[in-house]
């Protein structure tokens, strides 16, 4: 374990194995190296193993059917107080983790007697940061050895001890959620998904597409509702047009249509049709005053108007055909002759 000075910026993971590299006795390229993102430290903490060493206990797993999904140092299961260090005694080496979780090996004790190196350390830190209490962690040793040694460790290095057994238990019970995991890299454990296959170049095309598509669909989300509102503010302005051109009008379901419907009625009564109405309203007229007693005598049809004239027989036939138009909505007229018997009737833009 090592708190290596390198600014958390830029590209520092990649840098962090040559920042690590004056601190290795061996190869680099054996070193498996892996960043504590979630340390409070300035400094970045990089815990190195041995990559031969962990390659083949994974191996040993596997042949056994064991797939490994996460794997931690002692150190990160176990955590200390404040102004409490943590020491841990086994068969197999000694090791202490102070305050700040950071550890480092010890030498064996002698006996009763705590670890020289362990002396040191104490006796070289500074009067704020020495611990007002020692944790130990002994590993098959009974309750009357650890009340002993306690006793003796207590006295030699001026720290109350207390001497706990059982270190699994201890270590299991301790597991925080900041732990680092050491299998990271060429030995994080496999995903079921196709993501953890796939080069960096992959990734970053995948991530760039997922962005790209994610920003696609807000955009369309958020025009859809701009949209959405705009239809509905043109809607309640049309409806407010509607009201006011046609009070009379009791519901409103569709307001473009009901508006073209009425001006249609207006024009109609005000003798003006739109060019595509006005030849089948001919159509009809031509026919209309068509009997022995009167007869179409000229349709003039340019400029989107129309000029009808009929000749009556008599004034009475006149007065009927009159009538007629004005079933339709028209408004014809008596040509101002002396015969009373000729009726006329202007549509279009050009009608009175």
């Amino acid at each position: 374990m090592l708190d290596i000075d390198l600014p958390r910026k830029g590209r520092w993971r990649e840098a962090l194995p040559y920042a690590v590299e004056g601190y290795l006795l061996g190869d680099l390229a054996n070193a498996h190296i892996v960043a504590d993102a979630h340390s409070a430290n300035p400094q970045i903490r990089a815990q190195v193993i041995d990559r031969n060493w962990l390659e083949q206990v994974l191996t040993f797993l596997k042949t056994r059917g064991v797939q490994p999904q996460e794997v931690y140092s002692q150190a990160s299961l176990l955590t200390s107080k404040a102004n409490e260090w943590t020491v841990v005694m086994r068969t197999e080496g000694a090791y202490l983790i102070q305050q700040n979780g950071f550890a480092q090996a010890l030498d064996c004790a002698e006996g009763d007697r705590p670890p020289t190196l362990l002396r040191q350390i104490l006796q070289d830190q500074e009067i704020s940061l020495v611990p007002s209490h020692l944790r130990v962690l002994w590993e098959g040793i009974g309750p009357e050895q650890l009340a002993k040694k306690s006793v003796v460790w207590s006295e030699a290095l001026g720290v109350r001890c207390t001497m706990e057994s059982d270190f699994k238990l201890q270590a299991m019970q301790s597991l925080v959620p900041q732990a680092t995991n050491l299998l990271s890299g060429e030995f994080a454990a496999e995903s079921p998904l196709a993501w953890r296959k796939l080069d960096r170049s992959m990734r970053l095309a995948v991530i760039m597409l997922a962005i790209s598509v994610g920003i696609w669909v807000l955009g369309y989300a958020v025009q859809t509702w701009v949209w959405g509102n705009r239809i509905q503010h043109l809607k309640a302005q049309a409806e407010m047009e509607l009201r006011r051109g046609f009070p009379d009008t009791r519901s409103i379901l569709d307001p473009q249509l009901q508006m073209q419907r009425g001006l249609a009625d207006l024009r109609a009564q005000a003798g003006y049709y739109a060019p595509d109405e006005l030849p089948a309203l001919l159509g009809r007229l031509s026919d209309l005053g068509e009997s022995d007693e009167m007869h179409l005598m000229s349709l003039d049809y340019q400029n989107q108007n129309a000029v009808l004239a009929w000749h009556c027989d008599s004034a009475d036939q006149a007065q009927t055909l009159l009538g007629r138009l004005k079933q339709l909505g028209l408004e014809g007229t008596l040509k101002a002759d002396t015969t009373g018997q000729t009726v006329m009737l202007r549509l279009g833009g050009g009608a009175p």
